[in-house]
């Protein structure tokens, strides 16, 4: 859903984002955590459901606190290094969700709760050869997944696939049309969102490959009819790419939640946030106001103390000098102040 929202630069009104953000990284810890257990439940003679209880609240507990603590330390590290050679960051990034998964797993915590965890801390702070990290793993992330679906589509018959067809495609149907939509307006009740946000979150409820990955699971277990499980499991995720997929940017034009206002705004170069600096980079949106459109920089005074790196007017990126003439709709890269940072969001749009 991500990859379909980023590839077309689309933003979401409200508090729609973040909270799919957080129900993708509680999703793949809870599913993983279930799977074990019931195929435990299913092996099993005996079972304590109390101590499952406490093991769940562990695992999660464990994988937050550890994800959390971890992210602020890689943090912490990756500003102090003075390493020579700047693709090193992005290797020590890269170990570190290694160390993060390992050593929560060693404690019997969720690993994938916490690197998603620690992924987000790291995300959210500003690090050196930020871009260049974010780059690293953009690839990283593709090339995983390219040798997950490989790997996948060594495990799957299609002729087995369409044995159920008529059963496969009601569970697939009753999971886009009615369970998931109830479970959103049941659990969105006590928050404020309104009819046509829970209809989107609703629909937004893509199947990916961890499903499928799941599936293997009670393969590797030996469980009873775990290939009718899996073939079913895949058949849901299909239809669901297909149906919910291609259709996302449509069902939010349509329920008027795409956010014009807030553009995407690009960077075509690079800077260091460190703490010991008092300047970070901002980008800003220049509003059709008198006091901005048709000004030249050097004589807009919410202006003064920012060096004014590039501006992009259209498709086209130059940079300014003090009698630059400003247009409405331009957008401005500029080094400040940090504690000028929020006295410029009061009058422009501003992003880091």
């Amino acid at each position: 859903m991500f990859s379909i929202i980023g590839a077309r630069n689309i933003k979401i009104k409200g508090n729609i984002t973040p909270l799919l953000e957080l129900e993708s990284g509680s999703n793949d810890p809870m599913a993983v955590f279930l799977t074990i257990t019931l195929i435990h439940l299913i092996k099993a003679t005996e079972t304590s459901y109390a101590l499952l209880a406490l093991q769940f609240v562990w695992e999660m507990g464990v994988g937050l606190a550890m994800g959390l603590l971890l992210g602020k330390a890689i943090v912490f590290v990756i500003n102090r290094l003075k390493i020579p050679i700047e693709g090193l960051y992005q290797v020590f990034v890269f170990a570190s969700a290694f160390f993060v998964y390992a050593s929560t797993n060693m404690i019997h915590g969720s690993g994938f709760l916490a690197v998603y965890v620690a992924g987000m801390v790291v995300g959210n702070n500003n690090i050196v050869h930020k871009k260049n990290v974010f780059r690293f793993f953009d690839g990283m992330a593709w090339i995983a997944q390219i040798i997950m679906f490989l790997t996948l589509g060594l495990l799957v018959f299609p002729s087995h696939i369409l044995t159920a067809f008529k059963t496969e495609l009601s569970i697939s149907l009753v999971l886009i049309f009615l369970a998931r939509p109830l479970g959103v307006f049941i659990s969105l009740i006590p928050f404020n969102f309104s009819i046509k946000e829970k209809v989107f979150i609703s629909w937004v409820g893509l199947r990916g490959a961890v499903p499928i990955i799941l599936a293997t699971f009670p393969l590797l277990a030996g469980v009873a009819e775990a290939q009718w499980i899996f073939n079913v499991v895949f058949f849901i995720v299909i239809t669901s790419a297909l149906l919910q997929g291609w259709s996302i940017p449509f069902v939010l034009n349509m329920l008027k939640l795409k956010d014009d206002h807030t553009p995407f705004i690009t960077s075509p170069t690079e800077f260091n946030h460190l703490d010991e600096v008092d300047r970070v980079r901002i980008n800003m949106v220049v509003p059709d106001s008198d006091v901005f459109n048709n000004q030249s920089i050097v004589s807009i005074k919410a202006l003064q103390g920012c060096l004014i790196i590039t501006v992009k007017r259209g498709d086209t990126y130059f940079v300014p000098s003090g009698g630059t003439i400003l247009k409405s709709g331009d957008y401005l890269q500029a080094l400040v102040s940090k504690s000028k940072v929020e006295e410029l969001e009061y009058i422009l749009v501003v992003s880091q």
